[in-house]
């Protein structure tokens, strides 16, 4: 069983940062503490760098008891900066995108592999032109107006519609903001860019980057697990022109040091569901492939009823719910993977016996946890559960 656990979480395209990530832990970490009464403490947060904060947590039931550092990669001042920069800039930068997943057949591919994620870029594409348009549109119907009930003179009415289009685009912008219009179609220009082996300040491939800085990382010291949660990567790995990421999907999924997890929920529109995430997207790691496990997770069964019910539309808030405590016990607690004594890779292979090996008190009955087997843990098939976890994709 773990005794120490070393986290290094690698965040979305999410200005909030280290300070809001640590504020929905804390919360989080309340609602845990409901459901497992555990002696815990979670430490102040620490801004060691530019590059890195963390925190620490210690979880302890009545015969276990784990210390876990958590660290978060930091690319908050970098997505600040992108979402700062002036609207002239971004909105060419987002049109050009959405033309380019049009033209190039992009968006077609994602919505034949998901409709509803497909779905979903269409929303963010089309809220930003509807932006623009009432925009125009506004100030188009004051510049009409001004020449024709005040009588003023043409190039004076234009004029005052131009000021009055970007008064208007202004006064939308809060809206914007909070239905993530611009954060959106911020994220998806520099996510293809990446894609697409031109420079981009995202770090959306940590542990690739990792391997080619020292090949046997995986090898020597504590075993390494990826864990990705609800990935958004093949959207932007589906464009035509994406090799840099279907390479690093490829390497990863060809290395047998690093035990790699990719969790999907269907509940969750803004993720892959029931998604190879290497042939899916075209990568091709061959007969070495032992990448990755599908793990499908039913958010259904980790909320209350009344809170799946109001949440259900609530797409933003249930794509957070992958690093968010639960209402009740159930086969996947981020929680528990983060601070519990079941190594993470052995919770994901054996989920339900995992599960039910802790007592209501969170006494952990060791001899119920099956010993781990990377063998039996790993398929080609994504369309099976992993070996043990006894959750049919439902």
């Amino acid at each position: 069983m773990i005794a120490r656990r070393h986290v290094i979480y690698v965040g979305g395209y999410d200005p909030q940062g280290a300070e809001g990530y640590y504020r929905l832990f804390e919360r989080s970490w309340k609602r845990f503490l409901t459901i497992w009464p555990l002696t815990s403490k979670v430490g102040p947060l620490e801004l060691d760098a530019e590059d890195f904060a963390h925190w620490d947590v210690e979880a302890a039931g009545p015969n276990w008891r784990v210390a876990t550092r958590y660290e978060f990669l930091r690319q908050e001042h970098m997505i600040r900066a992108n979402m700062a920069e002036p609207m002239t800039r971004q909105i060419p930068r987002a049109l050009a995108w959405a033309l380019d997943y049009l033209v190039s057949g992009a968006l077609l591919r994602v919505l034949r592999t998901s409709w509803p994620f497909g779905l979903v870029l269409i929303y963010f594409q089309m809220m930003l032109i509807w932006w623009l348009v009432l925009s125009v549109v506004g100030g188009g119907l004051i510049a009409y107006g001004a020449a024709h009930a005040l009588g003023l003179p043409v190039l004076l009415a234009l004029v005052i519609g131009i000021a009055c289009a970007f008064a208007v685009f202004a006064l939308l912008r809060p809206l914007a903001d909070r239905w993530f219009v611009v954060q959106i179609n911020s994220h998806w220009p520099h996510l293809c860019a990446f894609a697409r082996g031109e420079r981009s300040c995202l770090a959306p491939a940590v542990m690739t980057r990792a391997l080619e800085r020292d090949p046997d990382i995986g090898r020597r010291g504590p075993p390494l697990i990826l864990l990705t949660l609800g990935s958004i990567a093949p959207g932007a790995a589906l464009h035509p022109k994406a090799v840099r990421l279907r390479a690093v999907t490829a390497r990863l999924a060809a290395e047998p040091s690093i035990v790699w997890v990719d969790c999907q929920s269907r509940a969750d529109i803004m993720n892959f569901w029931d998604f190879d995430p290497v042939e899916g997207i075209g990568a091709h790691a061959g007969e070495a492939r032992c990448n990755p496990w599908i793990w499908m997770l039913r958010f259904r069964d980790m909320l209350s009823p009344q809170l799946f019910r109001r949440l259900r539309f609530d797409f933003f808030r249930l794509h957070y719910q992958f690093i968010m405590a639960n209402d009740r016990r159930a086969r996947y607690d981020y929680f528990m993977l983060l601070t519990g004594p079941v190594p993470v890779a052995t919770w994901a292979s054996h989920d339900y016996a995992s599960m039910t090996a802790f007592a209501a008190d969170a006494t952990l009955a060791a001899d119920r946890v099956p010993a781990f087997d990377a063998a039996q843990g790993r398929t080609t098939d994504y369309r099976r559960p992993i070996a043990g976890s006894n959750l049919a994709p439902s």
